[in-house]
């Protein structure tokens, strides 16, 4: 798994808000916070996609 230390992904999330599915993309990297321990962490930051 360390090999994925600071590699970045994006996946895509939809978000159902009344009858509509909102989707956005939330990022999310591989950071190794503990000694041998890497778990996925999410940024603060996700770009919001109008629905088309």
């Amino acid at each position: 798994m360390k090999n994925m230390v600071g590699k970045r992904y994006v996946i895509l999330i939809g978000t159902k808000i009344g009858d509509n599915v909102i989707p956005y993309y939330q990022l999310f990297y591989w950071s190794s916070v503990y000694k041998d321990t890497s778990y996925l962490v999410t940024k603060n930051t996700s770009l919001i996609l109008s629905s088309s």
